[in-house]
């Protein structure tokens, strides 16, 4: 179809393509980050604290009555032992008269079991007696306490009573407190995602009507498939701004310049090396060049007013700068439309 249109028309067809893709890269730069601006910015459930418990009261302790301690005399195992060995010194005297060595051997003997059967007796009876008064003693603290225990008891329910209704009023209080917190919170959302959808509405609404129309801009076939991409149609449009090309096709024409600029490394057509090289671009794809800083100033002002609205109350205003440029692609778009009924017209 490219064959039957003139300069001028070829040229107000590159204009209008480039003015849509450079919207389309607009906003498809512009609606991620506002995405990533209203989830960096949504409102983050609030903590409610709930007051430390209070200490519960401990329940008295059952007094225990004592073990009344063991205070038998001699341990039968070592009267048995005195016994025996009492038995045998008897025996070594007897069997020697009680005369030379064995009656000395015997009678030492005799006189040391003697000694020793006195010494254990006189502690005995000391221990004996230390055992029944802390018998004594921890007999009379468990008549006190078992006196008590009663009293002792009867506070502690009362305590006890008094901790429960007080634990039930703050948690009665907590839950109210919970409660109202997550009401106010769903508000609170509710508002802030109704707010976010109104913000990017219409840059999704521009975004779909900028697609739609290009594509049917490029149903016509009047721009060969290679070159429907923002860096080809700006560096294209250039070329007729310029003066450098009439035509399209042909040793003369765009695409030929085109390829051959592009084999020279003269102009760079993939987008994710221009946005690294905007400085090499200028003086080759100045168009291109205008319309990438264009988008990124575009991208950081609505980010701004993304900011702005996001925190506060009323309603969505958007700026000056943000409202020209969204009528500015609408313009773009219904200028599109004229097109296309001009083109189909023409076919």
């Amino acid at each position: 179809m490219s064959a039957a249109l003139t300069t001028q028309q070829l040229t107000e067809l590159l204009h209008t393509a480039a003015d849509l893709e450079s919207a389309i890269y607009t906003l498809n730069r512009t609606i991620p980050e506002t995405k990533e601006q209203i989830k960096a910015r949504t409102p983050k459930k609030p903590t409610v604290r709930k007051a430390p418990p209070a200490k519960e009261p401990k329940a008295p302790d059952k007094p225990i009555c004592p073990q009344k301690p063991d205070i038998s005399g001699f341990p039968i195992q070592l009267k048995a032992i005195c016994a025996c060995m009492a038995g045998v010194f008897l025996l070594v005297g007897l069997a020697s008269g009680f005369s030379g060595f064995g009656g000395i051997l015997s009678i030492i003997g005799l006189g040391c079991m003697a000694a020793l059967v006195a010494t254990t007796t006189s502690n005995r009876k000391k221990a004996q007696k230390s055992a029944l008064a802390a018998y004594q003693s921890a007999l009379d603290q468990y008549q006190r306490e078992e006196e008590s225990y009663p009293r002792r008891l009867e506070e502690y329910q009362q305590d006890l009573a008094v901790w429960q209704k007080r634990s039930k009023t703050v948690q009665l209080n907590y839950e109210t407190r919970l409660a109202e917190s997550e009401k106010a919170y769903e508000l609170t959302l509710t508002d802030y995602q109704s707010k976010s959808r109104q913000l990017l509405r219409p840059m999704e609404k521009l975004l779909r009507e900028s697609r739609r129309n290009l594509e049917k801009l490029y149903a016509s076939d009047w721009l060969y498939l290679k070159y429907r991409s923002l860096p080809a149609v700006t560096t294209i449009y250039e070329y007729f701004l310029s003066g450098r090309c009439t035509e399209l096709t042909g040793p003369d024409g765009a695409y030929n310049l085109y390829e051959s600029e592009l084999r020279q490394n003269i102009i760079i057509e993939k987008l994710e090396n221009i946005e690294k090289k905007l400085d090499q671009i200028q003086q080759n794809q100045f168009l291109l060049y205008t319309e990438m800083q264009r988008a990124n100033q575009i991208s950081q002002e609505i980010a701004q007013d993304t900011k702005a609205i996001l925190s506060q109350t009323k309603e969505i205003a958007w700026n000056t700068k943000c409202t020209a440029y969204f009528s500015e692609v609408t313009a773009k778009n219904t200028e599109a439309i004229k097109i296309l009924t001009f083109l189909n017209g023409a076919s």
